[in-house]
């Protein structure tokens, strides 16, 4: 069926008179670009959006800016949703207040934890064992995260303007598609060097309870920090610490 006001008309005629009104939910499914998914029954095509309904929201507008797909079969699950296909409910561990769980944290001390992930956009690898010699800053992190966000710039703009090959800084981001994780950086002109931990392994493997959550590795390859949350004493900290580790 085109898709124009006179064929609109005509389908919700159809649908009054053979559903009650109702095409049944869902008949599309809407990617949007900040990541999110949505299944309506959609009424109509405006020029500017959307319109639909869902049995939990009720009637929906959703801006056609925002959808980069329309589909009319369900969409394969995303990394995320596959990323959290096996875990399991358990209680959640005592809250870190930030700024005071670096110095009490178990890693602190030990050997990094070696792990090999795709990087963004393409290419090799990240492989931690093949960056002994330089301060390597593991910052897991993700789109959704409202400290990561205030927390990234601040990192990035500090170890920046140290030498490059004494320091590197990582975001680690944790579950989130390429796509989504490529159109949040462009969008924000991020010059940032991200690796993909799809499955969350390495955060299980880092013990990532929260984020942001920053590991700081020594040119020896063991852990010298490590901090949970946002705040400016943490950045300070870890900024502090880094040169400390350049000496």
């Amino acid at each position: 069926m085109t898709n124009n006001a006179a064929n609109h008309d005509r389908l919700k005629e159809v649908a009054r008179e053979k559903w009650g009104g109702v095409l049944g939910f869902p008949t599309h499914w809407l990617l949007l670009s900040d990541g999110g998914r949505l299944a309506l029954s959609v009424e109509k095509f405006e020029p500017e959006f959307i319109v639909g309904t869902h049995p939990v929201y009720g009637i929906c507008r959703v801006p056609r800016a925002q959808v980069y797909l329309l589909r009319t079969q369900p969409p394969d699950e995303s990394p995320a949703m596959k990323a959290l296909g096996d875990w399991k409910l358990v209680s959640a561990p005592e809250p870190v207040i930030p700024g005071t769980e670096g110095a009490s944290d178990p890693s602190t001390g030990q050997e990094a934890k070696a792990f090999k992930l795709p990087m963004l956009g393409g290419g090799e690898e990240f492989e931690l064992s093949k960056h002994t010699g330089k301060v390597v800053v593991l910052d897991f992190w993700a789109t959704w995260c409202g400290p990561c966000i205030k927390s990234l710039p601040g990192l990035m703009e500090a170890l920046g303007s140290l030498p490059s090959d004494k320091v590197l800084l990582l975001g680690v981001n944790q579950g989130e598609p390429a796509e989504q994780v490529k159109r949040f950086i462009e969008t924000r002109n991020w010059n940032l060097k991200v690796a993909l931990d799809t499955s969350q392994s390495v955060g299980r493997l880092y013990g990532v309870s929260g984020i942001p959550h920053t590991v700081v590795v020594g040119p020896n390859g063991k852990i010298a920090l490590v901090k949970t949350g946002f705040s400016p004493e943490n950045e300070k900290e870890i900024v502090e610490a880094v040169k400390k580790l350049m000496r």
